[in-house]
């Protein structure tokens, strides 16, 4: 996979926190924007899907499917949570 190099502007106190944080987590500054941006984008899809289930199936549901459907969107958000680990 290729890279682009890009400038952003970010707080100095933010950038003195993801600095201390990336160093921590033995990533490279560009790493932990990469990864950071990667999990949030997988976040957004989730809850884009999520929302998504919660039309096609979200009204006139019995208890089962409503149990079912709880169980679904907590694994969804436990995997979207996993992306740091």
């Amino acid at each position: 996979m290729s890279s682009v190099k890009t400038a952003i502007s970010v707080e100095k106190s933010l950038l003195e926190k993801i600095d201390a944080t990336a160093k921590n987590m033995s990533l490279s500054r560009s790493k932990f924007f990469s990864l950071a941006a990667k999990n949030y984008l997988h976040q957004i899809e989730t809850r884009e899907l999520i929302e998504k289930l919660d039309e096609a199936y979200g009204d006139g549901l019995d208890e089962k499917e409503i149990k079912t459907q709880t169980a679904m969107k907590s694994v969804m958000r436990r995997h979207a949570g996993d992306a740091w680990r």
